[in-house]
């Protein structure tokens, strides 16, 4: 038909490093990913966000199974309004983000705070739940929960900063850069670890090796 709009297929490869070769999978289910958004890590899969012409749904991918799912957002983020809340209209669309190894949703509302929604229980539709509002004026983009301390502050990124924010009463106190000539950056949460990329065999053959190098 005239003016319809060709469905987009996109082809998924996913490298082995034990093998050392892509294999193809099945097509990404949703249309397109958004175009310049790493995939975020949760529970085994990877989950991107879709925007609402796409379906609004949450796309994941399994890495074991190489399988894709299907999660739907809070009911009132799948209307073309997209709501925070009852009273707030959001600037963008949702950004996905893990925050406490759970999946959650950042909302930025029309005053510059940003919303934070958290799926409870994995999987669940009716476990999202409204965590708390992160009041930073930002109203260039999404306030960021990094991680939060065992007395219960959160570090939250903004984009341009990053400061010490109490939920329970809005409080919050800048982290001073040690380069104060930095404008824009990117925080993230980073776990150390080492993942070898062997067969077990491949694995005990090396300890193997290493033991025959150790000194009598």
């Amino acid at each position: 038909m005239d003016g319809e709009v060709p469905k987009v297929k996109v082809k998924v490869k996913v490298y082995s490093t034990k093998k050392g070769i892509w294999k193809r999978i099945g097509d990404f289910q949703g249309g397109y990913p958004p175009l310049g958004v790493d995939g975020t890590f949760v529970n085994g899969k990877l989950h991107w966000s879709l925007e609402a012409e796409a379906g609004g749904d949450i796309v994941s991918l399994d890495l074991t199974t190489e399988t894709y799912g299907r999660i739907e957002k809070p009911e009132q983020m799948k209307k073309p309004e997209i709501k925070c809340d009852e009273d707030s209209e959001s600037l963008f669309e949702p950004v996905l983000e893990v925050y406490q190894e759970k999946l959650c949703l950042l909302c930025s509302v029309d005053n510059g705070h940003t919303d934070v929604w958290m799926m409870e229980i994995y999987g669940v539709t009716e476990s999202w739940k409204m965590q708390f509002a992160i009041l930073i004026n930002n109203p260039g983009g999404i306030s960021r929960p990094l991680c939060r301390s065992e007395d219960g502050e959160v570090l939250v990124s903004t984009g341009t900063k990053s400061v010490r924010y109490n939920p329970d009463n809005a409080a919050y106190v800048d982290i001073p850069f040690r380069d104060q000539n930095i404008e824009v950056y990117h925080a993230f949460p980073y776990t150390q670890s080492l993942v070898l990329p062997y067969s077990k065999e491949e694995k005990d053959a090396i300890e193997q090796r290493r033991r025959c190098k150790k000194p009598r």
